[in-house]
């Protein structure tokens, strides 16, 4: 189940990305490597959550644990954009595009899915726990599929944010090119 999972949030992305950079749909499925890759990202992300957890309960005093806290944040932060970076160099885009631009995404995504961590302890788990006592097992699958809406619109704004960087910047060129010439 894991790996059809995996699978089928790689081509959910691909979609999301050629969308995005407005390219031709092309038949193509996501590789094995691809697949392990995505899996083993999301357990590199859960084991950086787990040990910032654990320093931010070791840490004593409240200096000590704000700058835990920021620390932590800062890491997960790096972790993910890099994650989310190496997974958009596998995903469709035009060939023209370099790396380089793939990088305001990348740091949207882990900017905001760390955001999106902190919401969901502070909100979406305190109204899970209560929506399990009020409306049963329908509520806990309510506040999840916000919570899923949430993480699926923040990767398809990284992806919207990197082709509209790059449209907007050969817009510029061709204009500059244009004042030039002209």
């Amino acid at each position: 189940p894991t790996l059809v999972a995996a699978a089928a949030v790689l081509e959910v992305l691909r979609w999301v990305h050629l969308l995005a950079w407005r390219m031709a749909p092309s038949r193509s499925r996501a590789s094995a490597r691809l697949v392990l890759g995505l899996i083993a990202g999301v357990a590199v992300v859960a084991t950086t959550s787990t040990l910032a957890e654990q320093a931010r309960d070791d840490a004593k005093g409240l200096a000590t644990e704000l700058t835990v806290i920021l620390l932590s944040a800062a890491v997960q932060v790096v972790v993910l954009a890099v994650l989310w970076l190496a997974l958009s160099l596998a995903m469709p885009r035009p060939p023209s595009v370099p790396w380089t631009s793939l990088v305001p995404g990348a740091l949207l995504f882990g900017a905001g899915f760390q955001g999106f961590s902190v919401a969901v302890s502070l909100w979406f788990a305190p109204r899970a726990a209560r929506a399990s006592t009020l409306y049963g097992s329908l509520g806990v699958a309510l506040v999840l599929l916000v919570s899923l809406f949430l993480f699926a619109r923040l990767a398809v704004a990284a992806a919207e944010l990197n082709a509209t960087l790059v449209e907007r910047r050969r817009l510029e060129r061709e204009s500059a090119d244009i004042t030039l010439g002209g």
